[in-house]
């Protein structure tokens, strides 16, 4: 609330703030569908569902000189005195606040590594070329990433080979599942270095690892698969810890990391009919608990996760 009053003090709305650090992969609900601008005074219509920008909808009716219109989204009729009477959705705004500083930091912190970057590159001479990125020292950020991305790359191909070898198997399934999300954040990172950088330094590599990630986009599917509808498959009922601890252990990796995956590499696979499953699956870790007199712990379930998207 505290850094809801302060923008409100400097008359400084979210748009402007995003725009400022050049942020435009903004999630939908935070855009109204009347000014397409990030809401600052978001009311959620109990009639519709939907939540609008109230001053953005109050301006349409009083430009059309109208009292009523259907929602853009739902078709159902909305009037101005609903609108007007309308409280501000806190709730919602507080969210809007917490991406927009996020971002902001993040920014910062992507400002403050490419300053190193073209300290390290002026007091070199070294020229902003993709060939010279190396020259800048081990420990450069951008080449860093770079370095790890390309270890990454040859540890999935080593994992691929040996899976390929000994037969696939839920192992070799979410060891390379995990290397490829890592590869992912890592990604993500360098994007935003090569993108804040005005000199674009790195956009080469960028663009190699972001068809390479193309490239794992059905492994990415596969594993999922794997966790959400394979394993569930296979789970039988238990009598005792021995026989179970193997499986137990598998579901709580394979759980760790479907929490971990962004939305954005989700697609279509749902969580509700995995969570109904872990849920399932925590009803028999007690069950057998309360058998054998053990303490395992039940598999943390999220609802669910998200992440900032870079543009491929």
């Amino acid at each position: 609330m505290k850094q809801i009053y302060e923008s409100l003090k400097t008359n400084e709305t979210f748009q402007s703030r995003l725009d400022k650090i050049g942020c435009t992969d903004i999630d939908d609900d935070f855009i109204d569908c009347i000014s397409l601008m990030v809401m600052d005074d978001p009311v959620t219509l109990e009639k519709t569902g939907q939540t609008y920008s109230k001053q953005a909808l109050l301006d349409y009716f009083d430009n059309k000189n109208i009292h009523k219109i259907p929602c853009p989204k739902t078709k159902i009729e909305i009037t101005r005195t609903e609108v007007a009477h309308a409280s501000i959705n806190y709730a919602f705004k507080s969210q809007i606040e917490k991406f927009v500083t996020r971002e902001e930091k993040k920014a910062k912190n992507i400002n403050t590594e490419l300053k190193h970057i073209d300290k390290v590159i002026n007091s070199s001479g070294a020229s902003s070329s993709d060939n010279n990125i190396s020259s800048q020292g081990p420990n450069d950020p951008l080449d860093s990433l770079i370095t790890n991305l390309s270890k990454l790359e040859q540890d999935i191909i080593e994992l691929k080979k040996e899976s390929t070898t000994v037969g696939v198997t839920s192992r070799y399934t979410l060891s390379i599942f995990e290397k490829i999300l890592v590869f992912h954040e890592q990604l993500e990172q360098l994007d935003c270095c090569v993108n804040y950088n005005p000199r674009r330094t790195g956009s080469s590599f960028l663009h190699q690892f972001k068809k390479k990630m193309k490239d794992y986009e059905s492994d990415v599917q596969s594993a999922l698969c794997h966790i959400m509808i394979t394993l569930p498959s296979r789970i039988k009922t238990y009598t005792t810890i021995d026989e179970f601890k193997p499986t137990y252990e598998t579901i709580l990796e394979a759980s760790a990391l479907y929490f971990r995956t962004p939305e954005s590499l989700r697609n279509s696979y749902g969580c509700d009919e995995y969570i109904e499953f872990l849920h399932a699956f925590n009803e028999q870790v007690k069950k057998l608990n309360n058998h054998n007199l053990t303490i395992l712990p039940e598999i943390p379930i999220q609802q669910s996760t998200s992440s900032t998207s870079f543009k491929r």
